[in-house]
Formats: C-alpha cells, structure tokens, sequence
C-alpha cells in the first residue's frame, strides 16, 4: 500500500482551491520529492516549491525538469519567500 499523508489527502480534496503549494524537502513520513510527485500525479498544473535546508542537487534539477515551479535554500527571509510566492503565482 503506497505511503500517504495527511496533507497528500487535503490536497486530493482541495487541489482546485489551492493555487499554490510550499513542502519542505525533509519531511516525516513522505520526503518533499515524493510528495511533490503525488501531487503532480493528483493535478499536473499545480503551483509547488520546495523549501531545503540543503544545497540544490541534481535531485532538484529533476524536479525543476517536471514541472517544480520554485526552490528556496533554508533558512530564507520573509521577502525572499514572499517574492518567490508571488513571482509563481504571477506564471
């Protein structure tokens, strides 16, 4: 039986109200890749950024490749997320 979150579940629910998403890389349960790839798999056309308290890798790269709309290096500052958020949305 395949891995799911809570949050996979709200967003199988709510993915036509939600018009962006932000994961962190590191997560419990599901890492932000596989996450990202459920809700690809969910809605092709969702907005999400990853969020990583480690450098850009190759891994990232592939993400971008299908369809990652965004990536942040931890620790950021509030206008850095906020000018990555709001340059997405404007896509």
């Amino acid at each position: 039986m395949p891995r799911r979150t809570e949050s996979i579940e709200i967003f199988n629910k709510k993915h036509t109200e939600i018009d962006i998403v932000l994961l962190d890389m590191i997560m419990p349960k599901m890492n932000g890749s596989e996450a990202f790839y459920k809700m690809k798999k969910i809605d092709a056309d969702c907005k999400i950024i990853i969020a990583s308290g480690y450098t850009q890798d190759e891994n990232i790269e592939d993400l971008i490749q299908n369809g990652l709309a965004g990536f942040i290096n931890k620790p950021f500052r509030i206008s850095d997320i906020s000018q990555l958020l709001n340059d997405v949305i404007k896509k």
